[in-house]
């Protein structure tokens, strides 16, 4: 047992894991608790608030993005996603990027009717949407890359983290829809070989306007991607 073993097993020892909605022991979400966790009863357009029936771009709005599909699998309002995401950022809770890469793809799984590692082809790359080194390094992790990893695993797609954001702007969460948009601009830089012909998972954890997933869809489609799907564990 390696010293990082044995300062885990002192850990849990002084503070338990117990299931963050109903304090039992062993778990962060517990089975049936995880079975209880409810998905977005339908998709709608980031930009208009139209409802979409079919995941792609709003018809409305379709000229504005990057993307060429969104899916969101929760609501950001529903109390039980919000404190598993708010645990995972704010507390530190890294074992919880685990249980929401699980909700997500139990999502997918039943949405498409099929295997989750079914649902994608070899071609396709699963992409974090980066946070800022600074930022990294204060909370010690990007939630969407902790999110990713297993999600990847899950999917049967491969995973990469190569798409940095190279300017440390104002958090997006204090700002209007206008000002988030030029609050983004050119903040990506994709330092990975040529997309061409790929089609990429886009995944972030939360999602408001779409600002920051539209302007990292647009700097992988500059460097060569076929499709890009943006996948979101919630919107607000």
């Amino acid at each position: 047992m390696n010293i990082k073993e044995v300062i885990k097993n002192l850990w849990d020892l002084i503070f338990p894991i117990e299931c963050i909605f109903c304090d039992d022991d062993g778990e962060w979400i517990c089975a049936s608790c995880f079975n209880k966790l409810k998905f977005k009863n339908f998709q709608t357009c980031p930009k208009c608030g139209r409802i979409n029936t079919n995941n792609k771009t709003c018809p409305h709005c379709s000229s504005f993005f990057y993307f060429d599909k969104l899916t969101v699998v929760g609501d950001y309002n529903d109390e039980k996603i919000k404190k598993a995401i708010k645990l995972l950022k704010y507390k530190f809770i890294k074992d919880l990027s685990e249980k929401l890469s699980d909700y997500v793809t139990l999502f997918l799984s039943e949405k498409n009717e099929k295997d989750a590692k079914k649902i994608y082809d070899q071609n396709t790359i699963l992409i974090p949407i980066p946070i800022h080194k600074k930022r990294e390094r204060w909370r010690g992790f990007n939630q969407s890359k902790l999110i990713g990893e297993k999600l990847a695993d899950n999917l049967g797609v491969s995973f990469e983290n190569k798409l940095k954001r190279i300017k440390y702007k104002k958090p997006q969460t204090k700002l209007k829809r206008e000002e988030r948009i030029k609050n983004i601009e050119n903040c990506f830089r994709w330092e990975g070989g040529s997309l061409e012909n790929k089609k990429i998972i886009l995944l972030d954890d939360v999602i408001t306007t779409g600002a920051t997933l539209n302007e990292a869809a647009r700097m992988l489609k500059e460097s060569g991607a076929r499709k890009i799907e943006a996948l979101v564990v919630a919107s607000e």
